[in-house]
């Protein structure tokens, strides 16, 4: 089993920042251990906020790492209210649970 993690910070006013994504080994308590070939790290373009839904466009500019499937450019959508997150992983989007770390 693999714990799936997407974090980062993200300015919504100017729609940009910064997201990493990485596959870690272990569920649901996840080791330190990465997967090979799974990080990535998405510079966001566009973001947009409505009704406790984030919507984040990215594009991932070291391309080197995408398999044959993957696009460079990423959707990532954050459900608060239904409290998922939506996220590409090896040319397939996948629902993740959402947690918030405090500030």
């Amino acid at each position: 089993m693999v714990t799936k993690i997407v974090e980062g910070h993200v300015d919504l006013t100017s729609g940009t920042g910064i997201v990493n994504s990485r596959v870690l080994v272990g569920y649901p308590q996840p080791s330190q251990i990465a997967l090979p070939g799974l990080s990535r790290l998405i510079r966001i373009t566009e973001a947009t906020q409505q009704s406790g839904v984030v919507r984040l466009t990215g594009v991932m500019d070291d391309r080197s790492q995408l398999q044959a499937a993957e696009s460079p450019t990423f959707q990532i959508t954050i459900d608060r209210v239904r409290g998922i997150v939506t996220a590409p992983l090896a040319g397939h989007n996948v629902t993740l649970t959402l947690e918030e770390l405090p500030a």
